[in-house]
């Protein structure tokens, strides 16, 4: 059992099981392919070098991709403050609150006004620190 990895088609083979093979492919080890396997699922892609070897690489994110990841990330955030703000202001209103509850409340409100004001188009976008 051989295995082998195409350019054309960014695909592993292997020839006990593949029998059309591309003829771009160039052959690797077993234990080669496991250890790109492994990055790959630590979020790596796998790419061709210049002599069409695979290796792995750390993926590069469109802007736009950068977009949805920023936006995904900041209604995540945004659904947290949201869940801590309407616990502690459920606290107050009730007058059932400790000593520092108010305070959270305010340290959570401005939290959620500056993930507000987060431009997500900005690729090098700082996320505010979480209150404690």
């Amino acid at each position: 059992m051989s295995i082998f990895y195409s350019k054309k088609t960014c695909g592993f083979y292997d020839d006990s099981i593949n029998t059309d093979l591309p003829d771009d492919i160039v052959e690797i080890s077993s234990e080669y392919h496991a250890e790109l396997l492994e990055k790959q699922s630590q979020s790596l892609v796998i790419k061709s070098d210049e002599n069409g070897y695979p290796v792995a690489v750390e993926r590069i994110f469109t802007a736009d991709e950068m977009i949805m990841i920023n936006t995904a990330k900041r209604q995540q955030l945004l659904n947290e403050a949201n869940e801590n703000i309407s616990i502690l202001q459920d606290v107050i209103d009730l007058d059932m609150s400790e000593d520092g509850d108010e305070d959270k409340l305010k340290a959570w409100k401005k939290y959620r006004v500056l993930l507000n004001r987060i431009d997500v188009s900005d690729i090098n976008v700082i996320f505010p620190e979480k209150p404690q």
